[in-house]
């Protein structure tokens, strides 16, 4: 999972533009909380961006102490969907 630090990326699925990302939104969340699932969307960087990679043990220690993260992250899921 990463966390979009600077610039703005756009969502494509299945070549159709989805929806323009930009400073702290993120992006592969998905595969992140849906282990198994497989890839839906590509992500194209409109211009120089700087992401932070989330790490998959930080986050899910944070997970087990905030589930309002939790809930949050899995809300922007089902809109991404």
């Amino acid at each position: 999972m990463y966390l979009i630090k600077s610039g703005a990326l756009e969502v494509y699925r299945d070549n159709e533009y989805i929806v323009s990302l930009q400073a702290w939104d993120i992006v592969g969340e998905i595969a992140f909380i849906e282990e198994w699932s497989l890839r839906n969307a590509t992500i194209v960087s409109k211009w120089d961006s700087e992401l932070v990679t989330i790490i998959d043990f930080s986050i899910r220690q944070l997970f087990e102490t905030n589930h309002e993260l939790y809930k949050s992250i899995k809300s922007i899921i089902e809109k991404r969907k």
